[in-house]
């Protein structure tokens, strides 16, 4: 029975929503409206990047796909190995780059850091399109790129 008088503007013979589920409802709206761009990123990698990918890297898990520039960065798992891959937008492979342990940096890039007074938080070894292999070392939130005789370089594809 509808007890509202009946110049109410809106009546209802449903039972009050509950609060928790309103709530609940907003979250999912929030969490999905954030989300959205990482699915629109994913959408936007061109088709001949993701073929390239995937015929260089069929067992890739976990891709997380961004735009860098121009390009596009892959982030990846292959085996127990965290990797990541850049492609120019044609599909052409720019860079190949894999986490490693400080401790299998070059003793020459170590010693560098070491002499500099510089923490090494993270290290990599990247290899660009030229097959050139480079190692980065990040500390105190900043990347230093190397070859493998501990000299300084400038990053360039």
């Amino acid at each position: 029975r509808n007890l509202a008088p009946e110049s109410a503007p809106f009546t209802s013979t449903h039972p009050p929503i509950p609060r928790f589920f309103m709530k609940k409802s907003v979250l999912i709206a929030l969490v999905g409206l954030f989300a959205l761009p990482a699915f629109a990123q994913r959408g936007d990698v061109p088709t001949p990047v993701k073929t390239a990918f995937a015929q260089k890297y069929p067992t890739a898990r976990n891709v997380k796909w961004e735009k860098e520039d121009a390009n596009y960065e892959a982030e990846f798992h292959l085996g127990q190995q965290e990797m990541s891959a850049v492609f120019d937008a044609t599909g052409t492979q720019l860079e190949a780059e894999k986490e490693i342990p400080a401790s299998q940096l070059p003793s020459a890039v170590q010693a560098s850091m070491k002499k500099a007074g510089r923490k090494i938080k993270e290290a990599a070894e990247i290899t660009n399109a030229r097959g050139e292999v480079f190692f980065e070392a990040e500390a105190g939130g900043k990347d230093y790129l190397f070859n493998a005789q501990g000299q300084p370089v400038q990053k360039t594809n």
